[in-house]
């Protein structure tokens, strides 16, 4: 299973690790997201006029917006734990599941950057969304 992963995600992704660690962890979990096969890397430029008619039909945030237009556009599964924006995605038609359960571990819950990353490759996970 392929994962696609929104650009703005990326960098969302690289500014919540930074602040919860320092960049260079934060430098590598996105160098690894980009390296990795299974994952893809899906720029707005691609589908920045999809995210604009979601933004204007539901309402919903701009970031929102853009998760759920690459959604609708490849015709791919979104996996949320944001009841607002699987509302969103719902209206317009694109499929969206549970999300991937993750229940951390003690050690993780002490080790803040540990347990952001290891919820970040719990969602992200192809062999964890091949099981849907």
């Amino acid at each position: 299973m392929t994962v696609l992963i929104p650009y703005p995600v990326l960098v969302e992704v690289a500014a919540v690790l930074t602040r919860l660690a320092e960049r260079r962890p934060a430098e590598r979990v996105v160098e690894s997201l980009e390296a990795t096969s299974g994952y893809i890397i899906v720029y707005e430029e691609e589908y920045r006029r999809t995210a604009l008619r979601v933004a204007l039909v539901t309402g919903c945030s701009g970031f929102d917006a853009y998760i759920i237009a690459l959604a609708k556009d490849r015709n791919a599964l979104l996996i949320t734990d944001d009841n607002a924006m699987s509302g969103h995605a719902r209206a317009l038609g694109v499929d969206n599941g549970s999300p991937t359960c993750y229940e951390p571990r003690e050690a993780d819950k002490e080790d803040t950057l540990g347990h952001a990353v290891a919820c970040l490759l719990a969602a992200l996970s192809p062999a964890s969304l091949s099981s849907r």
